[in-house]
């Protein structure tokens, strides 16, 4: 991820934004390589703050839910 998109999501999210997250401790399988960056939403309103934030620079949006029923590359 470039780094000016980085700090621009450090400074808009403050600690709720997590970096470098091992994705397997959030599937049901217990697999999955590293997310660039991760916000766990704790209410709506904050999950449609992030996924617009996300937009205008253009970046890949998932949205995560339990975790079950998903395999997350670890490539």
């Amino acid at each position: 991820m470039d780094k000016a998109i980085l700090n621009k999501l450090r400074e808009v999210f403050g600690r709720h934004l997590q970096e470098n997250v091992r994705l397997e401790n959030y599937t049901t399988f217990q697999i999955g390589g590293y997310a660039d960056a991760m916000l766990i939403a704790y209410s709506a309103a904050e999950l449609e703050d992030f996924a617009n934030k996300a937009w205008q620079f253009n970046l890949p949006v998932l949205v995560l839910g339990s975790g079950s029923n998903i395999l997350v590359s670890d490539a």
